[in-house]
């Protein structure tokens, strides 16, 4: 059954959360006898809660499952489902709290009720999946849902095992083995078993699922994104992703996979430690082994595009090209360091600040600053200095000032020029001075019919504004000159 959306009051809301937070068995009791108190506990996604949040409180397994059991008592639905959470049996079945022999006799007891490939919650997760990507690897909770699931509900189980392989390969073994037909059919995320074997097991698994799948050249049927790990930046952040569209096989997928792994290792290499680099391009070689299983079993890549070189990377090229010959440093290095940057979602101003990153021990010579003399713009820029402590997002946040410290000073967007304001909302800001209150910022305008848009570069401060250029390219190359005049 789905959730119906139903409105409970606050007071009633706040009551079950309350009773959530406690686990005291005689406060259930006596909120019970109230009328719509077993609705509300259904509506508050009750047995889900109790069976997956963490709790500050010093219970015992005991006590939180003899809490559990009261309300699966009330004539539960298992196989209720939401925006929010699981099914209370995918909760149950995920649980973290409950393990060993309590958990597999209270799923053997309600498996006759349940569906455990009903996906639900905000993650669309089933019990099969919450069983398959538990961190606890329970083989007798796989064993017993197996006989119940579903073609479909296998087959994202599988594809979820593949996914965590690397940590639980165990439990690939184990969902492997309910196998029965054919694994061509996509699931989650519009993928099959061979697109994600190929972009995260090692090639001696991809050689199992080929195996057992009769078309090899399946293709996905949903658009998505895979998360390639091995991008990562050496300080860290977020994990870059690859977009897919339907249609793509496993070896166009896995292509386009390698293109990103393989430029990224090439853009980090003078950054990474031997261990990093090392175990990058372990990855990067194993992918490449998987390439080849692929074509063995008949798959096509598709030609590799040639490298579009946008019109604005020449024009900054050729920035740090004229610092390096000033400084008597070598040109063609630094373009080749240049080169190495991925241009894939790069605009001119992004792209110049990827490029100050991959420059950065070029910056450090004394023979380059020699020529940025201190205070310049694009001394500030090539430092990466040119907020001077300043955030970006409490310059865009419009209110009145919370705190003198300049660090944390609001600029309110309306104490500036009218005419700069709606550029200002945009928040593209490059540099300011948290003194004067002066702004560098980016305003882009609407986007062209070939879907260009045109991007002016703006100052302003509490007086007046101005438009600088109507380009990054001219912009940073006005600022270069003026910094080089200033010597």
């Amino acid at each position: 059954m789905t959730a119906r959306a139903i409105r409970l009051p606050a007071a009633l809301v706040a009551r079950v959360d309350q009773l959530l937070e406690q686990y005291e068995l005689r406060a259930l009791d006596a909120f019970l006898r109230e009328p719509g108190a077993r609705e509300a506990l259904e509506h508050c996604d009750a047995i889900a809660r109790v069976a997956t949040y963490h709790t500050d409180l010093d219970l015992s397994e005991s006590t939180r499952l003899n809490f559990l059991q009261r309300l699966l008592g009330l004539e539960a639905d298992l196989n209720r489902t939401g925006p929010r959470h699981p099914t209370p049996f995918a909760a149950i079945v995920g649980s973290s709290w409950l393990s060993g022999p309590p958990k597999l006799k209270l799923i053997a007891r309600l498996l006759d009720q349940a569906d455990p490939n009903i996906a639900s919650g905000m993650y669309r997760t089933s019990a099969i999946d919450a069983a398959v990507s538990s961190h606890a690897h329970e083989p007798r909770v796989l064993r017993a849902l197996a006989g119940k699931a579903t073609r479909d509900g296998w087959l994202n189980g599988l594809i979820l095992a593949l996914e965590r392989h690397d940590q639980q390969p165990e439990t690939f073994e184990a969902v492997l083995g309910w196998l029965t037909g054919d694994a061509s059919g996509t699931g989650r995320r519009g993928l099959a078993a061979v697109h994600v074997a190929a972009v995260y097991c090692p090639p001696e698994v991809l050689t199992r699922i080929l195996e057992c799948t009769r078309d090899p050249a399946v293709v996905t049927s949903t658009a998505g994104e895979v998360g390639v790990r091995e991008g990562v930046p050496p300080s860290g952040g977020l994990v870059p992703t690859v977009a897919y569209e339907a249609g793509l096989t496993a070896i166009e997928l896995l292509d386009r996979v390698l293109e990103l792994a393989a430029g990224t290792l090439t853009e980090f290499g003078k950054r990474l430690d031997p261990e990093d680099r090392s175990r990058r391009a372990a990855s990067l070689e194993r992918r490449s082994a998987c390439r080849e299983r692929l074509l063995a079993a008949g798959l096509v890549g598709r030609p590799v595009a040639p490298r579009v070189i946008p019109a604005f990377k020449p024009a900054i090229d050729a920035l740090f090209r004229q610092l390096a010959s000033l400084a008597d440093l070598d040109p063609a290095a630094v373009q080749a360091d240049l080169d190495r940057i991925r241009l894939s979602d790069l605009g001119p101003w992004s792209y110049f600040t990827a490029a100050v990153e991959t420059l950065e021990q070029f910056f450090t010579h004394d023979a380059v600053l020699a020529w940025l003399p201190e205070g310049t713009l694009f001394r500030r820029l090539v430092a990466q200095q040119a907020f001077r402590g300043q955030d970006q997002r409490a310059l865009a946040t419009e209110g009145p000032a919370e705190d003198d410290h300049p660090l944390f000073r609001w600029v309110p967007i309306d104490d500036y020029p009218r005419a700069a304001r709606v550029g200002l909302r945009q928040g593209n800001f490059i540099a300011a001075d948290s003194d004067s209150g002066e702004l560098h910022f980016l305003w882009s305008g609407p986007a062209r019919k070939d879907g260009s848009v045109r991007t002016r570069v703006c100052r302003a401060d509490f007086e007046t504004f101005e438009a600088l250029a109507t380009s990054v390219e001219a912009f940073l190359t006005s600022q270069l000159d003026a910094a080089l005049n200033t010597r």
